[in-house]
């Protein structure tokens, strides 16, 4: 049965018109959480790497949300392309995601991928070993250090030894040393100083941390092969955010400040849509 628009209809209890109004503005509230939902108060800082001599060699940006989300994008060369992969880490699922820009894929690195992928390359190391076993010793020597060079990342992780040297001007200074050698130097303030929230120094204690947990799941025999170093190494145990990081050896250094509160959409903790996932294996 019709109902003449504007009559009062016993069942709703209301009329039309204002259901239709009721109804739309549900959609739009409906969307507008769903909107806001996705976008959360964050913060931004710049990060300037140089080499010895002074002059600049890469720059980019890291991205802060809560305690559980960190992301580092390298600023574009002058053709417009990124200088290097983007890194995220993601403390609620435990996970590395390395966006590759120019293949648009992307690579998981969790403890379970890591775990299989040493299992792969543990059982490809032993099989090499048997048949190496079978050749004469100077056709043997030389395979199994060339797998070695090939080797992403390693088995041995470093004994490290963090040392509080003290203030400067730069900050409260910081020593690593990595089986008694010293390999950085790392220079932190309070988060507030430098206009961060507290939770922006509890992302990096956990990424730090989980990087070492992937670390000790990759387990194959090859001595002395070791990770790839972690930027924030020891972190845990400075007393501060790190706004200036000196690697020894190079004596490369690279500053992180500019700090700004920021709205960042939560898409961008996770690989873009047109990218595919690109498994973790040995060629």
């Amino acid at each position: 049965m019709l109902i003449p628009s504007g009559t009062r209809n016993s069942q709703l209890g209301t009329s039309l018109p204002g259901n239709r109004f009721r109804a739309r503005l549900l959609v739009w509230m409906t969307a507008w959480v769903a909107a806001c939902s996705l976008a959360v108060a964050g913060e931004e800082l710049d990060v300037q790497t140089y080499a010895a001599d002074g002059s600049r060699e890469e720059s980019g940006r890291i991205y802060i949300a809560d305690a559980d989300f960190f992301r580092f994008d390298p600023d574009v060369d002058a053709q417009g392309k990124p200088q290097d992969n983007s890194i995220i880490f993601r403390a609620d699922t435990n996970r590395f995601i390395v966006l590759d820009p120019d293949a648009k894929d992307y690579l998981i690195l969790d403890k379970e991928r890591v775990q299989r992928f040493s299992n792969q390359l543990k059982k490809q190391l032993q099989e090499m070993r048997k048949r190496l076993g079978e050749e004469p010793p100077d056709q043997s020597a030389a395979p199994e250090p060339e797998m070695k060079a090939q080797v992403p990342a390693g088995t041995h992780r470093s004994s490290l030894d963090i040392r509080k040297v003290g203030p400067d001007e730069d900050g409260t200074k910081y020593e690593v040393l990595a089986d008694g050698k010293r390999t950085t130097e790392v220079w932190v303030k309070p988060p507030e100083a430098i206009g961060l929230q507290p939770a922006s120094l509890e992302v990096l204690r956990k990424m730090s941390a989980f990087y070492d947990s992937v670390v000790e799941s990759f387990s194959i025999d090859l001595p002395r092969v070791t990770f790839s170093d972690d930027p924030f190494a020891g972190i845990a145990a400075m007393n501060g955010f790190p706004v200036k990081i000196k690697d020894v050896d190079s004596g490369r250094i690279t500053r992180i400040g500019n700090a700004k509160t920021v709205d960042l959409d939560m898409a961008l903790f996770a690989p873009p849509a047109d990218y595919t996932e690109r498994g973790l294996s040995f060629q």
